[in-house]
């Protein structure tokens, strides 16, 4: 999955790519309008801010630890992918 986005605050495009990722228990017709919506939302996120900022001196982050995501039962895949972004760019910050 590849995101590219815009990072106001150096005033250059920052690409991306996340290698992997899993979604099990979901069902196989869910799973991808849930890496739409983790797409959407990451982009969303990323924009409003200095990228920079959360990625350091070399622009690079190796892994990023989302943290504990607890998903309603029933949640729809648009939710789920919102919830699952958030965590992932909440890691950035960490």
């Amino acid at each position: 999955m590849g995101i590219g986005i815009m990072d106001a605050g150096a005033r250059r495009n920052i690409e991306l790519h996340i290698e992997e990722l899993v979604l099990e228990g979901f069902p196989e017709t869910d799973q991808d309008r849930i890496t739409a919506a983790v797409e959407k939302e990451l982009s969303r996120l990323m924009s409003t801010g200095k990228i920079s900022e959360l990625l350091g001196q070399d622009n690079r982050t190796r892994e990023v630890d989302g943290g504990r995501l607890e998903i309603e039962p029933g949640a729809s895949a648009e939710l789920t992918g919102i919830g699952i972004a958030r965590s992932l760019y909440g890691g950035l910050k960490r």
